[in-house]
């Protein structure tokens, strides 16, 4: 929106016959959303000509936007604008240490304000990435790594997350209620082409990384995970590894057959060969990972009749584990050891 004076913003719309839903937000998070004049919640509102803001949840500072403290490293924040997705925060780790005269390895992590700290985490909880990955860097576990946690952007994470080819093959009414979750339909592709068109090309050039596949990584999990082993099919030039940690494989918050069934046969035709790539699935046996595994097996066996072997695939359960991270931040040596370790060549 542009502004015109302190209390007045102008947008132009040019599609005026159409209705959409819409909120006010004052910042780049739902922490910014409008609210009505005693502070509560409103619902959302629809396309009209002019609207009046009474009051904000929280007013956005951007000197506020400070990237979270880390007891390892340091965490540098960009707000990065693409043309395919909406804007939102980068967050780019770099290990103590860090030097432009060495060579870094990038890992890709969804759900980025979620990773690092938990201050910003819906939850307070988060996967304490740094501490992790900087005690497997100092024990000699794993190769000089960076990490970039790509912010989802709240009401568009399972659209941006889903992977958008198999879609088509979901059998009704299944594929409705998917879209109950993403009225505008799934967006991956999108989300895969700000990735790799827009955002590896920054980090590529503003910090001293491999920029090969071999050295290129993928994490995520639920829909992440989902997004990232999606990544590694449609770019397998671009990307060396994911670790795909308590896979949403039934889209939904109950068991189904039809949205596994046609993400499984997407991988049929578009998982890369194996010897070239590393794949690491997980999952626990509470809250909604309890329904994953018969979905996981099936998954399994393909891979085996793919030809992937320890070497290149690994599955792994965690019983008494939910979908949380705390969970995950409990495990995440585990993917980080496969898929980053100096026998790898990771240096």
């Amino acid at each position: 929106m542009n502004r015109v004076n302190a209390t007045t913003y102008s947008l132009t719309v040019k599609e005026t016959s159409i209705s959409q839903p819409y909120k006010y937000l004052s910042g780049p998070t739902w922490d910014y959303v409008e609210k009505n004049a005693e502070g509560k919640d409103i619902p959302n509102r629809i396309y009209h000509t002019r609207d009046v803001v009474t009051r904000w949840a929280k007013v956005w500072n951007p000197s506020e936007n400070i990237p979270p403290a880390v007891p390892s490293g340091t965490v540098k924040r960009f707000f990065f604008q693409s043309k395919y997705v909406d804007a939102r925060n980068i967050d780019v780790w770099l290990p103590d240490g860090y030097s432009r005269n060495k060579k870094y390895a990038v890992l890709y992590m969804q759900d980025g304000q979620n990773i690092f700290g938990s201050r910003e985490t819906w939850n307070h909880q988060s996967w304490q990435i740094a501490k992790t990955l900087s005690c497997l860097i100092k024990a000699d576990s794993v190769g000089n790594t960076i990490v970039v946690g790509i912010w989802n952007n709240g009401n568009q994470r399972v659209a941006e997350y889903y992977p958008q080819k198999a879609f088509t093959d979901i059998a009704e009414p299944y594929k409705d209620s998917l879209l109950a979750w993403m009225p505008g339909g799934p967006d991956g592709d999108h989300y895969l082409a700000f990735m790799v068109k827009e955002l590896k090309p920054f980090i590529d050039s503003a910090f001293s990384v491999y920029k090969d596949r071999k050295h290129t990584f993928l994490m995520g999990s639920s829909y992440g995970g989902l997004i990232s082993l999606y990544a590694i099919c449609e770019y397998p030039k671009v990307f060396g590894g994911a670790a795909c940690m308590s896979t949403h494989w039934i889209g939904l918050l109950d068991p189904n057959n039809a949205i596994p069934d046609a993400i499984e046969q997407y991988l049929r035709t578009h998982l890369p060969s194996p010897g070239d790539h590393k794949i690491y699935f997980d999952y626990g046996s509470k809250t909604l990972d309890r329904f994953y595994g018969p979905y996981q097996e099936q998954v399994n066996a393909m891979m085996k009749e793919k030809g992937y072997t320890a070497k290149d695939w690994i599955t792994t359960h965690f019983p008494g584990e939910d979908h949380s991270e705390k969970s995950w931040a409990k495990r995440v040596y585990v993917p980080l050891i496969f898929l980053l370790a100096k026998r790898n060549n990771i240096k």
